[in-house]
């Protein structure tokens, strides 16, 4: 991912000339872009250029597989993550309508992207949700890892830094390429609006904290199995090999001083990114049972927050 910050029109000019120039280009906008908007980019690309544009609710999927060269994404951060498209295939260059960013650096799989995309910055507005999710899919790919006995990739860092731009973007640096932001993947499949971020990673850090502690303390509960998996033999099947995964739970207690720390700090860091203004009970029960939701659906360990009722409400 390369940033850029001049003006977005040159840069859009720029990029064109660079990487698609007398080839398709796609421009994908939002309500909040104006047709006036668009009319600058035809303006300044149509001699270069085979330029079409379309808005994001009105994508044509078969569309945008003809040929396309170079894909602009001119947008707020909830219409693109409603985008299903596969950005590998393209070249790609994200312009945000608002100071959201975090998306732009993963690839379709919510993994760190490899692509040698680009990214504009017009201004100096500060992702405070990116930093809240950096450190806790720090700790879920921890966590990971020492289930999966994999050599430890995620370096924890815990040392208060001013909140600026600049230090955000840093935090996105060192990351490895495989690091998985899995609640990027709750919001875009359990249609959760970016701005609660934040709640989502504190609701799991939480969920995270209460099981390693209720193994640790042999204090487990269980959710009524059979009535949540109602006619669902797949799901009864993850429930109940879940359950019998004695190594899961001797892995965690085994681990636990190290887990448990590491749960702690990082609680702490994103409790500094909380900001509940404006947001009622009524909306923080509506994103826990959609976290439930996703937990109950997991293939992975994600599934042992469901099994043990950590989300019950």
């Amino acid at each position: 991912m390369k940033i850029l910050y001049q003006d977005f029109i040159t840069e859009i000019k720029n990029t064109v000339q660079t990487k698609a120039k007398y080839q398709k280009v796609m421009l994908l906008y939002d309500e909040n872009v104006s047709e006036l908007q668009t009319m600058e980019i035809r303006s300044a690309v149509k001699e270069i250029c085979i330029f079409n544009q379309m808005k994001i609710t009105d994508l044509d999927y078969m569309e945008i597989y003809n040929g396309y060269k170079l894909v602009i994404y001119l947008c707020r951060v909830d219409s693109f993550l409603r985008l299903d498209i596969h950005r590998e295939d393209f070249d790609n260059l994200y312009i945000p309508q608002d100071e959201n960013l975090l998306p732009y650096f993963l690839d379709d799989k919510e993994n760190m992207s490899d692509y040698s995309d680009y990214l504009v910055i017009c201004d100096a507005n500060i992702d405070i949700a990116m930093m809240s999710s950096v450190n806790f899919n720090k700790f879920y790919n921890y966590f990971k890892e020492i289930l999966s006995f994999q050599n430890r990739d995620i370096e924890f860092s815990f040392e208060n830094e001013e909140i600026t731009q600049y230090n955000s973007l840093k935090l996105m640096t060192n990351l490895p390429s495989n690091m998985e932001f899995i609640d990027i993947r709750i919001l875009k499949e359990q249609d959760i609006e970016y701005k609660y971020l934040p709640i989502v990673d504190l609701l799991l850090i939480n969920a995270f904290l209460l099981l390693i502690t209720s193994i640790k303390n042999h204090d487990l509960t269980l959710v009524d199995v059979y009535k949540g998996a109602k006619d669902d033999d797949n799901l009864l099947d993850r429930l109940y090999s879940m359950c019998n995964n004695d190594a899961f739970y001797n892995i965690i207690t085994l681990n636990y001083n190290c887990l448990y720390h590491a749960v702690q700090k990082t609680k702490q860091k994103i409790l500094s990114y909380i900001n509940s203004d404006g947001i009622s009970n009524q909306q923080i029960e509506e994103i826990v049972t959609k976290v439930k939701n996703f937990t109950k659906n997991s293939s992975n360990f994600m599934c042992s927050l469901y099994l043990h009722n950590i989300f019950s409400v």
